[in-house]
Formats: structure tokens, C-alpha cells, sequence
């Protein structure tokens, strides 16, 4: 049950050895990028600038591009074709079921939840269209893991609207705290007591997916 909802082996943005291995290239990622093309130029107004880069590590870089400021950037200045390739670096494939892939899997939900906790002024279809192209950016794999994962971003989708309620609750009463494991565990009891909440997350992951799948055929 718990793989389908997410592949979680790990919380937060820790990045083992196996994770890091095959992902070094001098040419791929936020590296790769100059600080005055329209990516780093959109990353400097924002106030997260391409200094020092060129050293970055991956762990680095991940936690750079797990920035909301810098996801929008991604978005609104590097091109759809071009995308993967700058993510690539900190974020790499997720297929399979060894720790490194739930490592992956984990960071990009991370990333996505935490883009959609900062964008709580955008309509509900602009976030589901910005992360439809963040995970095609991402080169989500669309497995059964995933299918838990865009559950995590639903209900971030949710919360952001002011319409979570029990799952801050939730949060205050078990004194858990909002990780990928935290949010796996109420949304399965929500689906286990077949709350309208549940029917809510489980509608808009669908509509995520929906998305993705139009993204794809672009």
C-alpha cells in the first residue's frame, strides 16, 4: 500500500552516494547555465543568483532548484525543450525501486509541494498546469509510485486554497510534521474513512495527471 502512494524511503533533500553516482557532467544542469542568459537573469531579480555555481554540488544544486523562486523561473524563462536537461543534474531518474530512486521520487515531490505552498495566490488550474510541466521537466515517472505522489501535490493544491483544515489538524494532533511520510500516512487514512477530502485529492491528482498526459502529447 505504501509503495503505491509514494516509493518513500527517505524525507526531506538527502542525497546518497548511489543517488549522486553518473550525475556529473560539466555540461548538464544549473552549472551549465550563464548568469546572463534569461534563466539566471529571472534567478537574480528574484534574489537567487547564479553565484558560484560553476562549483555547485549536486546536493548543491538540488536544494537551489527545489527553491519555489527558482522553479518559477524554470517555467517562465527556459524553454519546454530545455527544461530536463537543466533539472537533470539534481534531479535524476526515478525509475526502479532502489533507494536512490525513492531519493528521487521523494526531492521532486518535495520541490513541487513546496512550489505549490508559495503560489497560494494562483488559480487551481494554473497550478496544476505549472506542475504538469514541472514534472514533465522532471521526467516523472508515471508508475504506481507517482500515483501517491500527485496525490502529495494535490493536497498541497488543497491546503494552499485555505480547504485543509483536518489535515492541519491532523498535523497539530499527532504532532507530526509536513514530509512526504506525514503526508502519505493522512492521506491514507482519509482514504481509509472515505472523507470527502480524500474524493477531493484523489479528483485533483487525477486532473494532474490529465495535465501531464497533455504536456506529453505537446
Amino acid at each position: 500500500m505504501r509503495r503505491l502512494i509514494s516509493g518513500v524511503a527517505a524525507t526531506g533533500v538527502l542525497v546518497s552516494a548511489a543517488l549522486l553516482a553518473g550525475c556529473d557532467d560539466d555540461d548538464d544542469g544549473v552549472r551549465a547555465q550563464d548568469a546572463d542568459s534569461d534563466f539566471g537573469r529571472c534567478v537574480d531579480r528574484a534574489g537567487q543568483p547564479l553565484d558560484g555555481a560553476d562549483d555547485w554540488s549536486v546536493a548543491e544544486e538540488r536544494e537551489f532548484l527545489g527553491r519555489p523562486e527558482v522553479l518559477s523561473c524554470v517555467l517562465t524563462d527556459v524553454p519546454a525543450e530545455d527544461r530536463e536537461d537543466l533539472v537533470d543534474r539534481a534531479f535524476p531518474d526515478d525509475s526502479g525501486t532502489d533507494d536512490a530512486a525513492d531519493e528521487a521520487r521523494t526531492a521532486k515531490t518535495d520541490a513541487l509541494v513546496a512550489y505549490v505552498a508559495e503560489r497560494s495566490d494562483a488559480s487551481r488550474d494554473g497550478l496544476v498546469d505549472d506542475v504538469a510541466a514541472l514534472m514533465d521537466a522532471f521526467d516523472w515517472d508515471e508508475t504506481d509510485p507517482w500515483v501517491g505522489a500527485r496525490k502529495q501535490v494535490a493536497l498541497a493544491i488543497v491546503r494552499a486554497e485555505g480547504d485543509a483544515e483536518e489535515y492541519d489538524a491532523w498535523l497539530a494532533d499527532t504532532g507530526r510534521t509536513d514530509d512526504a511520510e506525514g503526508r502519505i500516512d493522512f492521506v491514507q487514512e482519509q482514504e481509509a474513512e472515505g472523507t470527502p477530502l480524500a474524493d477531493e485529492v484523489r479528483a485533483l491528482a487525477d486532473r494532474i495527471e490529465s495535465a501531464q498526459d497533455d504536456v506529453d502529447d505537446d
